[in-house]
Protein backbone atom coordinates (compact mmCIF):
# COMPACT_ATOMS: atom_id res chain seq x y z
CA UNK A 1 0.00 0.00 0.00
CA UNK A 2 1.16 3.49 -0.79
CA UNK A 3 2.53 5.12 2.40
CA UNK A 4 0.41 8.25 1.90
CA UNK A 5 -2.73 6.18 1.42
CA UNK A 6 -1.89 4.25 4.59
CA UNK A 7 -1.40 7.50 6.53
CA UNK A 8 -4.72 8.87 5.30
CA UNK A 9 -6.51 5.64 6.24
CA UNK A 10 -5.06 5.73 9.74
CA UNK A 11 -5.98 9.39 10.07
CA UNK A 12 -9.55 8.63 8.95
CA UNK A 13 -10.01 5.90 11.54
CA UNK A 14 -8.60 8.03 14.33
CA UNK A 15 -10.76 10.93 13.23
CA UNK A 16 -13.86 8.73 13.47
CA UNK A 17 -12.85 7.75 17.00
CA UNK A 18 -12.25 11.40 17.94
CA UNK A 19 -15.42 12.73 16.25
CA UNK A 20 -17.70 12.29 19.31
CA UNK A 21 -15.22 14.22 21.43
CA UNK A 22 -15.15 17.05 18.88
CA UNK A 23 -18.97 17.16 18.72
CA UNK A 24 -19.31 17.36 22.51
CA UNK A 25 -16.48 19.90 22.66
CA UNK A 26 -18.00 22.20 20.03
CA UNK A 27 -21.60 21.85 21.17
CA UNK A 28 -20.86 23.12 24.61
CA UNK A 29 -23.24 20.57 26.08
CA UNK A 30 -21.02 20.25 29.11
CA UNK A 31 -20.07 23.90 29.32
CA UNK A 32 -17.23 23.49 31.77
CA UNK A 33 -15.89 20.25 30.32
CA UNK A 34 -16.29 21.18 26.62
CA UNK A 35 -12.68 22.34 26.20
CA UNK A 36 -11.52 19.09 27.79
CA UNK A 37 -13.53 17.03 25.27
CA UNK A 38 -12.19 19.10 22.40
CA UNK A 39 -8.65 18.65 23.75
CA UNK A 40 -9.11 14.85 23.99
CA UNK A 41 -10.34 14.74 20.39
CA UNK A 42 -7.35 16.77 19.24
CA UNK A 43 -5.01 14.55 21.23
CA UNK A 44 -6.41 11.42 19.55
CA UNK A 45 -6.01 12.89 16.05
CA UNK A 46 -2.66 14.65 16.59
CA UNK A 47 -0.23 11.85 15.72
CA UNK A 48 -1.99 10.65 12.53
CA UNK A 49 -2.48 14.25 11.41
CA UNK A 50 1.23 14.90 11.88
CA UNK A 51 1.96 11.79 9.82
CA UNK A 52 -0.27 13.00 6.98
CA UNK A 53 1.51 16.36 6.97
CA UNK A 54 5.04 14.97 7.40
CA UNK A 55 4.87 12.05 4.93
CA UNK A 56 5.07 14.12 1.72
CA UNK A 57 7.96 16.19 3.05
CA UNK A 58 9.81 13.06 4.14
CA UNK A 59 9.27 11.56 0.71
CA UNK A 60 10.91 14.57 -0.91
CA UNK A 61 14.11 13.49 0.78
CA UNK A 62 13.81 9.69 0.97
CA UNK A 63 11.51 8.93 -1.96
CA UNK A 64 8.28 6.94 -2.01
CA UNK A 65 9.75 3.50 -2.29
CA UNK A 66 12.07 3.00 0.64
CA UNK A 67 12.30 -0.76 0.17
CA UNK A 68 15.07 -2.11 -1.97
CA UNK A 69 15.88 -5.55 -3.25
CA UNK A 70 18.08 -7.40 -0.82
CA UNK A 71 21.57 -8.14 -2.05
CA UNK A 72 23.85 -10.91 -0.86
CA UNK A 73 26.40 -9.94 1.76
CA UNK A 74 29.90 -11.12 0.96
CA UNK A 75 31.62 -10.13 4.19
CA UNK A 76 31.63 -13.62 5.72
CA UNK A 77 32.79 -15.14 2.45
CA UNK A 78 35.61 -12.62 2.16
CA UNK A 79 36.64 -13.17 5.76
CA UNK A 80 36.80 -16.93 5.27
CA UNK A 81 38.67 -16.47 2.01
CA UNK A 82 41.21 -14.15 3.66
CA UNK A 83 41.77 -16.65 6.45
CA UNK A 84 42.41 -19.40 3.89
CA UNK A 85 39.23 -21.37 4.57
CA UNK A 86 38.26 -21.66 0.91
CA UNK A 87 35.93 -24.66 1.23
CA UNK A 88 33.85 -22.90 3.89
CA UNK A 89 33.72 -19.80 1.72
CA UNK A 90 32.46 -21.95 -1.15
CA UNK A 91 29.78 -23.47 1.11
CA UNK A 92 28.61 -19.95 2.00
CA UNK A 93 28.54 -19.04 -1.69
CA UNK A 94 26.51 -22.17 -2.49
CA UNK A 95 23.93 -21.04 0.05
CA UNK A 96 23.93 -17.57 -1.53
CA UNK A 97 23.56 -19.09 -5.01
CA UNK A 98 20.50 -20.98 -3.81
CA UNK A 99 19.05 -17.84 -2.23
CA UNK A 100 20.00 -15.40 -5.01
CA UNK A 101 20.29 -17.54 -8.14
CA UNK A 102 20.27 -14.58 -10.56
CA UNK A 103 23.03 -12.67 -8.77
CA UNK A 104 26.04 -12.95 -11.06
CA UNK A 105 28.47 -11.72 -8.37
CA UNK A 106 27.92 -14.92 -6.39
CA UNK A 107 28.93 -17.04 -9.38
CA UNK A 108 31.90 -14.80 -10.11
CA UNK A 109 33.14 -15.11 -6.54
CA UNK A 110 32.78 -18.89 -6.70
CA UNK A 111 34.87 -18.97 -9.88
CA UNK A 112 37.48 -16.70 -8.29
CA UNK A 113 37.93 -19.00 -5.33
CA UNK A 114 37.97 -22.23 -7.30
CA UNK A 115 40.34 -21.02 -10.02
CA UNK A 116 42.66 -18.63 -8.20
CA UNK A 117 42.73 -20.08 -4.69
CA UNK A 118 42.02 -23.81 -5.08
CA UNK A 119 43.48 -24.20 -8.61
CA UNK A 120 40.73 -26.69 -9.53
CA UNK A 121 39.91 -26.45 -13.24
CA UNK A 122 37.34 -29.28 -13.29
CA UNK A 123 35.36 -27.78 -10.47
CA UNK A 124 35.48 -24.36 -12.10
CA UNK A 125 34.01 -25.82 -15.30
CA UNK A 126 31.18 -27.35 -13.27
CA UNK A 127 30.46 -24.01 -11.59
CA UNK A 128 30.63 -22.20 -14.93
CA UNK A 129 28.15 -24.62 -16.54
CA UNK A 130 25.76 -24.40 -13.56
CA UNK A 131 25.96 -20.62 -13.60
CA UNK A 132 25.24 -20.48 -17.32
CA UNK A 133 22.25 -22.79 -16.88
CA UNK A 134 20.77 -20.83 -13.98
CA UNK A 135 21.45 -17.23 -15.04
CA UNK A 136 18.61 -15.91 -17.18
CA UNK A 137 20.22 -12.79 -18.68
CA UNK A 138 22.52 -13.31 -21.65
CA UNK A 139 24.72 -10.44 -20.46
CA UNK A 140 25.24 -12.19 -17.11
CA UNK A 141 26.18 -15.46 -18.81
CA UNK A 142 28.63 -13.61 -21.06
CA UNK A 143 30.14 -11.78 -18.08
CA UNK A 144 30.54 -15.07 -16.23
CA UNK A 145 32.31 -16.57 -19.23
CA UNK A 146 34.65 -13.56 -19.47
CA UNK A 147 35.48 -13.82 -15.77
CA UNK A 148 36.21 -17.52 -16.19
CA UNK A 149 38.59 -16.89 -19.09
CA UNK A 150 40.26 -13.93 -17.34
CA UNK A 151 40.81 -15.97 -14.18
CA UNK A 152 42.35 -18.81 -16.17
CA UNK A 153 44.75 -16.37 -17.84
CA UNK A 154 45.57 -14.78 -14.50
CA UNK A 155 46.30 -18.19 -12.99
CA UNK A 156 48.51 -19.12 -15.95
CA UNK A 157 50.46 -15.86 -15.65
CA UNK A 158 50.85 -16.36 -11.91
CA UNK A 159 52.06 -19.94 -12.37
CA UNK A 160 54.54 -18.90 -15.09
CA UNK A 161 56.01 -16.13 -12.95
CA UNK A 162 56.37 -18.41 -9.94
Amino acid sequence: MNPMKRQLTVFGWYFLIALPFFIVGFSGFFSILSPLFFFLGALIVAAPFAGVIAEPFGNLYYGWNRKSDPKPQFSQVQAKRMSGDFEEALKELEIMAATYPQEVDVWVEMLDIVILDLDDTERSLTILQRGKEILEKAADRTALNHVYEANLKLRENRNQSA
